[in-house]
């Protein structure tokens, strides 16, 4: 369903702009996609995924749009969380009302403003620049252009192509414990060395590769040395 069928659908019989609104809310809050990967933040990914809440914002954001009424999606550090993280709720406009927040993610209609610290405010024209190569760079498409930090264009943009998720660890092999504690402070030592490499081009491929087969084969005295400061490729 397009965002204009949808919206259409939502006007049928609503009374006002505020009653449109609450209907946006519940279709939003209360609608988890079609079972597509989530892979996007943006509001026709929400309508296929579900998503998250940034998913969501969009969305009704742009069916709130689609029935002319002027609206914004808010990113804010929410007060209520354990841990504090980055959040995204909508906000919509009413001519001598201002802006009315509504969470969909969370289903809270008008959440009190005293739970956010505002972070960014997002308008249709930073969700149209959400896909731009040097916007995306490590960061998923969707997300509102300048509602998270932009790297340098040098780097490498992510690559939308690919099945398999991103920076999930996996685990390699179990370690004969008495080594363990020995080799983690080798690993320690040697992280900013090998890191101060790689961020000057040196890759070393080899000494990847070795490290892969040291580690199939639990040899801990070998990956210590390919991981001890003195180890050259």
């Amino acid at each position: 369903m397009a965002n204009d069928t949808i919206a259409k659908r939502l006007a049928n019989g609503a009374r006002d702009s505020h009653d449109y609104a609450q209907r946006v809310f519940e279709f939003v809050r209360d609608y988890n996609g079609r079972g597509a990967p989530f892979k996007t933040l943006d509001a026709s990914a929400g309508l296929a995924s579900g998503g998250s809440c940034t998913n969501h914002s969009n969305l009704a954001a742009a069916l709130l749009r689609a029935h002319g009424i002027p609206a914004r999606t808010v990113a804010h550090m929410p007060t209520w969380g354990g841990l504090m993280y980055e959040h995204w709720l909508t906000e919509y406009f009413i001519p001598g009302e201002g802006w009315i927040a509504m969470d969909t993610s969370l289903g809270r209609m008008f959440p009190d403003r005293r739970t956010r610290v505002v972070l960014n405010i997002a308008n249709a024209t930073d969700e149209d620049r959400s896909f731009e190569p040097l916007h995306t760079r490590f960061v998923m498409p969707g997300a509102p252009y300048q509602s998270v930090a932009e790297l340098n264009a040098t780097l490498f943009p992510a690559d939308l192509t690919e099945d398999d998720e991103m920076n999930i660890a996996e685990h390699v092999c179990f370690l004969p414990s008495t080594d363990g504690s020995s080799l983690f402070d080798v690993a320690q030592k040697a992280f900013g060395q090998r890191w101060a490499e790689l961020a000057t081009g040196q890759q070393h491929g080899d000494r990847f590769t070795a490290l892969d087969e040291a580690a199939a084969s639990k040899k801990v005295d070998t990956i210590r040395n390919i991981l001890s400061p003195e180890a050259k490729s």
